[in-house]
């Protein structure tokens, strides 16, 4: 199968700490299109790799990024064996043009998708991006240790099933823990539930995103959060209502699963904004939290 080393062509670190400046400075009015705009910034060059002769299942290291493209590369790559990935987990083409990724049974022996080299410039996150044939994530529910989720843009999807296995999101400085972006069909959140913790305290809520759910036209609650207790960094549910690039969730009118983790403190920088409804944070505790 196809190993596939991509660079982005902005610094992403750079990139984030001129976004939470922007928001900081301008009371979050700037608009999340700058944060959304990276999910897609990718030039990538095959290179070939195949499984060594007689290798078999060793529950190896992959090190380095894995990007999927193809039903058959997802195949592929599974049958190599592999445990764990040094590196990014990419699921999808992330351009124009649509992959036909439809079963991610394939990866089921994945188990941790994680940079274990801080000293290493890498992301080590998992990304879902533009699959319209993909209906839910299961193949990925052996995975406990990642450093973010971005799912993005995947017409079929109705929920995050497939996501079961993670419980804590171990996210680096200048990027992102959890994305859920402009999926159409996403009903809900499920899948997430057993998360209760999102980012280090060691960090400020200006050093990266927390949670950011955009433009999931059927999703109603985000009942699958309840069990979060903290999430060190920021929240966006929605977006404002200047940006005309980036939409909020239409349906979206329950957050009473954000009780708990605003009872709990929360993070010091939500938004809430351009959804069917828009509770303020104190609603939320006090109860007020859907329509």
């Amino acid at each position: 199968m196809p190993k596939k080393y991509c660079f982005s062509i902005s610094n992403h670190a750079t990139f984030y700490k001129y976004l939470v400046y922007s928001i900081k400075a301008n009371c979050m009015k700037t608009k999340l299109l700058l944060f959304n705009a990276f999910l897609l910034i990718f030039n990538c060059t095959n290179e070939s790799v195949t499984q060594p002769e007689g290798q078999a299942c060793d529950n190896g290291t992959f090190v380095g990024d894995v990007i999927l493209t193809t039903q058959q590369e997802v195949e592929d790559f599974g049958a190599m064996c592999y445990t764990k990935i040094d590196g990014k987990l990419y699921i999808g083409k992330g351009t124009n043009e649509d992959s036909d990724i439809h079963d991610l049974s394939y990866l089921n022996n994945l188990t941790e998708v994680y940079n274990s080299n801080p000293d290493r410039n890498q992301l080590s996150e998992i990304w879902v991006v533009k699959n319209p044939n993909l209906t839910n994530l299961e193949g990925l529910h052996n995975i406990t240790k990642t450093a973010g989720v971005i799912i993005s843009r995947n017409d079929r999807l109705a929920s995050l099933s497939g996501l079961e296995g993670l419980t804590q999101i171990h996210y680096h400085p200048g990027f992102s823990a959890i994305v859920i972006l402009n999926n159409d069909a996403l009903e809900s959140l499920d899948g997430l539930h057993n998360i209760v913790s999102i980012g280090s305290p060691d960090f400020t809520v200006f050093d990266y995103i927390g949670i950011s759910i955009q433009g999931n036209d059927l999703l109603t609650n985000l009942e699958a959060l309840s069990n979060i207790n903290d999430i060190y960094g920021s929240v966006f549910i929605g977006t404002h209502e200047d940006d005309v690039y980036y939409e909020g969730n239409a349906a979206l009118t329950d957050f009473c699963g954000l009780t708990n983790l605003f009872s709990n403190g929360g993070s010091d920088l939500v938004l809430i904004d351009n959804n069917a409804f828009n509770p303020t944070v104190q609603d939320i505790i006090d109860g007020n939290c859907s329509q």
